[in-house]
């Protein structure tokens, strides 16, 4: 993950900033592609809990149960 994060194109991906955020969020929860760093970048959020670390299934459900809760459409 800290590879996938370093690269170049994941790293720009924030620089579209908050109207990117639904399409990540989609891609997260249909594929469980790894936009955990981009969207922290994006949002300044972290709502995985460090027990869950590398626990992609539970990752995934905290960031989808957030974008709920803070109102993202996807």
């Amino acid at each position: 993950m800290s590879e996938a994060g370093s690269h170049s194109a994941y790293r720009e991906n924030h620089w579209f900033g908050p109207e990117v955020v639904p399409l990540l969020l989609r891609d997260l929860q249909d594929n469980h592609t790894r936009w955990f760093a981009a969207l922290q970048a994006i949002t300044g959020a972290q709502p995985v809990a460090r027990d869950m670390a590398g626990n992609i299934p539970s990752m995934v459900e905290a960031w989808l149960r957030w974008a709920k809760k803070n109102g993202y459409q996807w």
